[in-house]
């Protein structure tokens, strides 16, 4: 899945070498999604958004669009969500050129 959002960004017009604001939607718990944001947020992401009625955490960590960087954290992402009883949906940023 990282691959394909990496080639999609790219043919969108994304310089790769730039950094991009990547925002990483978990969903579960209120209380879980409140722990992992802690976590994340002591990794270097901020908060974007969090709406524990809907019980969706959406954060966000600059980056270039390096492969194994990225399929890194959504590894650790990952195994936190699944640690946590939580689900990790995904990730997708803007066109940075």
């Amino acid at each position: 899945m990282d691959r394909r959002v990496i080639d999609q960004c790219i043919k969108s017009g994304s310089d790769p070498q730039k950094p991009h604001s990547l925002e990483f939607v978990l969903r579960g718990s209120s209380a879980g999604l409140e722990q992992l944001q802690s976590i994340l947020l002591g990794r270097g992401y901020t908060l974007v958004a969090f709406t524990p009625t809907e019980e969706v955490l959406t954060m966000a960590k600059s980056t270039t669009l390096d492969l194994e960087s990225i399929f890194s954290e959504s590894l650790f992402l990952d195994s936190e969500t699944k640690r946590l009883g939580l689900e990790y949906d995904g990730w997708g940023c803007l066109a940075v050129s």
